[in-house]
């Protein structure tokens, strides 16, 4: 089934969306029986809350499809008025109904997940898509990632290497919207971020750490990216130009302080503490090659040299203003805050991206899971201090219950820390340095240069 078929056809009173809420209510008790039955103890949510709640999250999903559409079809009719007046080609016309036709068509199940409606585990959460908009190759390709890498990989300038040929991003898609611009600053110095509306509700420093080092930047948070509907699909070369390197991943919002508390398989002495959260905020950002940034248009969202008359994405005209922002995805998942009275300062650097690295690789092995299942970032603990924690996040969608289980043997995910950086089973692998076998991955090759393994031995070898 299609998204067209479920939330318009035959209309939108008869579409089998309308009579959602209406099968709940009738299958309440039956319903409520059976979602009861299959939850976790550990589960706060309410089965009757769960299914009213189901009927008003589907109700939005619906408005969001509807909402797009509309986009579309206006688009579509502006864009036919300047077709009879000569001011369009009948080839930009082409490109909006096929991305009218190519959303009422999308499959069901997928469009559900993706709104996070259906349940996200084992689910991709918050994809978006490259969509293509060359005449004939649109319709071969299904291109999507998870937006964390996608800002990256998707990234306008960035070519992607699909089927024997190459494509490029050219633009972000703003589904027939002027672009939402806000602003954020990321502190280097304590690993902290803040964003905010306006620029003045960021200061002239850092909230945390007074650093004065990085200015507030423009960021928007894109639904998507667009190839140019002129532009070639060459054969692949021997080497394509890669993409621009995101930034870490930043804990923006996570346990509240008077969450945290001692852990029991330390000492007091030792000062450990613990904060869980079941809804962490995280946020990456993407500021360009070289840190440039991405001079879009506010209106079309096509990369823009100047400011000026520019033919848009699809092939009609636009006049729409330039703007020099950062791409940002923020996403929710579980996390947990690890502190040490003991903890170095976050501007070592080379000891917390190692601390990092091997924490993440030793907690895997304890739970016997996936290491793509888990990740970990740093950041200061409090404000006013450069004393650093480590931020535990579930990179499973919608969550695994691994922190939890992380939380309860930390102990044990300690020791086997301190195993992996101060024996690695590679002979050829230097103290000094690392490998593949104990903190290297594909993941964390921008950082290969800091990963030191002596370093975080030294330190928790005072621990225990």
């Amino acid at each position: 089934m299609t998204i067209e078929e479920f939330f318009r056809l035959p209309d939108a009173a008869g579409a089998p969306v309308a009579r959602f809420s209406l099968w709940v209510a009738q299958h309440e008790v039956r319903l409520t029986q059976a979602a009861g039955a299959i939850r976790s103890p550990k589960c706060d949510l309410e089965p009757g809350s769960a299914l009213v709640e189901s009927a008003t999250a589907l109700a939005k999903v619906r408005d969001s499809f509807i909402e797009q559409l509309d986009a579309y079809e206006s688009r579509e009719r502006e864009m036919k008025e300047l077709f009879l007046k000569g001011e369009c080609k009948a080839g930009a016309l082409d490109v909006i109904r096929r991305l009218a036709s190519d959303l009422k068509a999308e499959r069901l199940i997928d469009y559900l997940a993706s709104a996070h409606w259906l349940p996200s585990y084992a689910f991709p959460q918050d994809v978006l898509k490259l969509r293509t908009l060359q005449p004939g190759i649109g319709e071969r390709f299904r291109l999507e990632r998870d937006a964390e890498y996608a800002i990256s990989e998707y990234a306008p300038g960035s070519e992607i290497v699909v089927d024997g040929i190459v494509l490029t991003s050219r633009a972000v898609d703003l589904r027939s919207k002027e672009m939402r611009v806000r602003w954020y600053r990321a502190c280097t110095n304590c690993n902290q971020v803040q964003d905010a509306d306006d620029r003045n509700e960021l200061g002239v420093a850092c909230h945390y750490c007074g650093s004065k080092k990085h200015l507030p930047q423009m960021f928007i948070e894109p639904k998507g990216f667009l190839t140019l509907h002129k532009d070639t699909a060459p054969a692949v070369k021997f080497s394509r130009l890669r993409p621009p390197a995101s930034s870490r991943v930043f804990l923006i919002e996570g346990a509240v302080a008077n969450a945290f508390q001692h852990h029991p398989e330390f000492s007091r002495t030792t000062g450990t503490t613990t904060g869980y959260c079941k809804l962490g905020r995280l946020f990456r950002a993407n500021s360009g090659r070289e840190r440039k940034h991405f001079a879009l248009c506010r209106f079309c969202g096509r990369t823009l040299d100047k400011t000026g008359d520019h033919e848009t994405p699809w092939g009609s005209r636009c006049k729409g203003s330039r703007v020099i922002v950062d791409l940002v995805c923020q996403f929710t998942t579980e996390t947990l805050q690890i502190r040490f009275d003991t903890a170095p300062d976050v501007t070592n650097r080379p000891l917390w991206t190692s601390y990092t690295s091997a924490f993440v690789a030793a907690a895997a092995d304890e739970l016997s899971i996936p290491r793509s299942d888990l990740d970990a970032t740093y950041r200061s603990q409090t404000e006013g201090s450069l004393k650093g924690e480590l931020v535990i996040y579930d990179r499973v969608p919608g969550g695994a219950g691994y922190v939890f289980q992380i939380r309860d043997r930390l102990g044990s995910v300690m020791l086997r820390t301190l195993d992996r950086v101060a024996n690695c089973s590679n002979q050829n692998c230097d103290l000094q340095s690392s490998c593949y076998t104990c903190l290297r991955t594909y993941r964390n090759q921008f950082e290969w240069e800091d990963l030191n393994r002596q370093i975080v031995a030294d330190w928790l070898s005072t621990i225990f």
